[in-house]
Formats: C-alpha cells, structure tokens, sequence
C-alpha cells in the first residue's frame, strides 16, 4: 500500500513540475510580448521556476532518481542498468517528438503567422536541456512503484 501511496504522489509531482516548466515558458513568451499585465507577469513567472526548483529537488534529489539515471554503468546493478536503458530509450524518443513539435510551432507561429513573435528564447532552450536531463528519471519515476532512494526519505 505505501509502494502504491508512494508512486501516486510521484506521478503527481512529475506532472506538477513539468506543468509548472510550461506554464514559465508561455507566461516569458506573454512578458516578452508586452501582451501580459506588466510586472505580475514576471512574479508569477519567478514563483513559477521556484516551483520548478522545488518539485525537481523533491522528486530527482530525495528519491534517488538523479543518482539512478546520472550514475556511471559500473556503480549499477544488473537490474538498475535494465531499468535505465530502458528509461533512456523511451525518454529520448519523448525528448525528439517535443523537440520537433517546438520546431514545427516555431516555424509555423515566426514565419507563417504575421504579428505572432516565437523566438527561440534562452529560457525554452534551458527548458530543453532542463527536460534532456530529467525526463529518464521522470520515466522511472513514472514506472517503477518503488524506488531505490525512496525507502530512506519515507
């Protein structure tokens, strides 16, 4: 019962933080279209990456997932080498279909539409590399209904 308590949460917290990631970049793309409310825009997006900040440390830092999907193969075991692969090859297949749909959406919104502006920002471009790094262990996190580092934060 704890396992499957564990795991919801987990899967909520995953959702949360990605949400969050998203709902920062459209709310930089309203500020740098002066389309937003002027400076709530702004503390609403802070508030927003600090939520980032603390949903990732929850979840990749206190459950052991950032070590799980960061480690050099030697440090694992047999079956946390299997789940890693595995957790890489799906993420990365995940990675490339958000990548080419934020390609699309850029080409389409910046070239085809007029008055629309969608540069590629510094902030969508942290976000890709912030997702390159966590979605593996946000696919484990997804997945598996115990983790390796979870027994000693519970």
């Amino acid at each position: 019962m704890q396992d499957a308590r564990a795991a919801h949460w987990r899967r909520i917290v995953i959702l949360l933080n990605y949400l969050f990631l998203a709902a920062m970049n459209v709310l930089f793309y309203m500020g740098a279209a002066d389309a937003g409310p002027g400076h709530a825009v702004d503390i609403v997006g802070i508030a927003l990456f600090g939520a980032v900040i603390f949903t990732a440390v929850r979840l990749y830092g206190k459950t052991g997932l950032w070590r799980l999907t960061h480690a050099k193969c030697e440090a694992l075991d047999e079956r946390e080498l299997q789940q890693t692969h595995w957790a890489l090859r799906h993420s990365y297949a995940w990675f490339t279909v958000v990548c080419l749909v934020l390609m699309l959406a850029h080409s389409i919104f910046y070239r085809l539409v007029p008055g629309i502006d969608f540069p590629l920002s510094i902030p969508l471009v942290a976000s890709m590399i912030y997702l390159a790094h966590t979605l593996p262990g946000a696919v484990l996190g997804w997945s598996l209904r115990e983790l390796p580092g979870e027994a000693e934060v519970s």
